[in-house]
């Protein structure tokens, strides 16, 4: 695991393998480590800014590889309403699978769906 600077109040965690980067920054927010101001996870990485002064990046790995040994952290389900009824390719996308519309409705509500990245539009995951 690395810590590598960006910039003296911030740095870019790469290399942990049990968790993904946003269920290592769940639970490194959840920790609240002394000098943490902020963590954001991308798909493999975690931003993480800090205060200098109180930041302890022993610890700070430390708790991750804590972290690591607990295993998968697990975040908030949300339940989203679709309304299929609108869509007006929902036949032809069926259809290009082989599938009738009911079953293609069937196969995507029965799938949990894991959001790894918040676009730039409010709401937009």
């Amino acid at each position: 695991m690395e810590l590598q600077p960006l910039g003296d109040a911030a740095a870019i965690l790469r290399g942990f393998s049990r968790l993904s980067g946003h269920e290592a920054a769940r639970g490194l927010e959840a920790l609240r480590l002394p000098g943490v101001i902020e963590v954001n996870a991308v798909w493999d990485t975690i931003g993480v800014y800090f205060e200098p002064e109180t930041f302890d990046e022993g610890a700070f790995l430390e708790a991750v590889s804590a972290l690591e040994e607990l295993g998968e952290y697990v975040g908030a389900i949300h339940d989203i309403p679709v309304c299929f009824e609108m869509g007006e390719d929902l036949a032809e996308a069926a259809s290009s699978l082989d599938l009738s519309a009911e079953n293609l409705v069937e196969i995507f509500t029965n799938w949990e769906y894991t959001c790894q990245a918040v676009g730039f539009c409010p709401g937009f995951p």
